[in-house]
């Protein structure tokens, strides 16, 4: 197994003062809900009929370690590879891929999380990123999050999905070839996408973009660097 390095170590568990990280990281080795704060590392490639990873902790740090987390239905309603549910600071880095589920890696309610160099692929949304939905609490947006460097290519429909999710940065990730949108904001505001890079989207014909705002002109998003074909909006860049 790869190990991590050690200054993503350090800067979390700098982050978590206490003596809760002494006995190093837990290794996952099958689909389990995360119900405590700590450092996990993915150990082996997982399958799940259902949603395989559920986080419902905060201060929780995730490394997928190459491995591949795959849903056996196809991309069916209602599953995720991961789900986050009404959390904070949980960080979910790659390498690695989610595939052949409703949702490759699903925020509810997310607060100040990262989401890095993770692939999404064959699902029926790439990323979503909403309001929380599960518990069900819809006042609690995702807030103050950030994608960066993810892949979100060939899922039914968008790439990333924000139905719920305010004051959050999306950079430098690819959402091309989907069956919808690329990028989409549905509802949510103050949102800073730049530098990704959004092609050939809409391959289901039904008339989508690459990039999509649902707020008139933009609102308080920030669109910026971008490289697309179609966008339903001037105020995107």
């Amino acid at each position: 197994m790869r190990k991590l390095g050690a200054c993503m170590f350090m800067g979390f568990l700098l982050a978590l003062p206490g003596s809760a990280f002494s006995a190093g990281p837990k290794t996952i080795n099958s689909c389990t809900t995360i119900s405590e704060r700590g450092i996990y590392v993915l150990a082996a490639d997982l399958t799940s009929t259902g949603t395989c990873i559920k986080i419902r902790a905060s201060d929780v740090y995730l490394a997928l370690m190459g491995h591949i987390i795959s849903g056996t239905s196809g991309s069916a309603a209602g599953t995720s590879a991961i789900e986050v549910v009404a959390v904070t600071n949980v960080t979910i880095v790659g390498p690695g891929g989610v595939r052949n589920f409703g949702s490759g890696v699903n925020f509810e309610g997310v607060h100040a999380s990262r989401v890095s160099n993770v692939t999404s692929a064959g699902n029926f949304m790439g990323f979503n990123v909403n309001a929380d939905f599960v518990t069900p609490n819809p006042a609690n947006l995702s807030q103050h999050n950030n994608f960066v460097g993810n892949v979100s290519v060939g899922n039914n429909q968008h790439g990333f999905s924000l139905n719920g999710a305010s004051n959050n940065t999306f950079v430098e990730n690819n959402a091309s070839g989907n069956g919808s949108i690329g990028i989409y904001v549905y509802a949510g505001t103050g949102n800073l996408i730049e530098y990704n890079t959004a092609i050939s989207n809409d391959s289901l014909s039904n008339g989508s973009f690459d990039l999509d705002d649902n707020n008139p002109n933009c609102d308080s998003d920030t669109w910026a660097n971008n490289t697309f074909l179609t966008a339903n909006q001037t105020c995107i860049d």
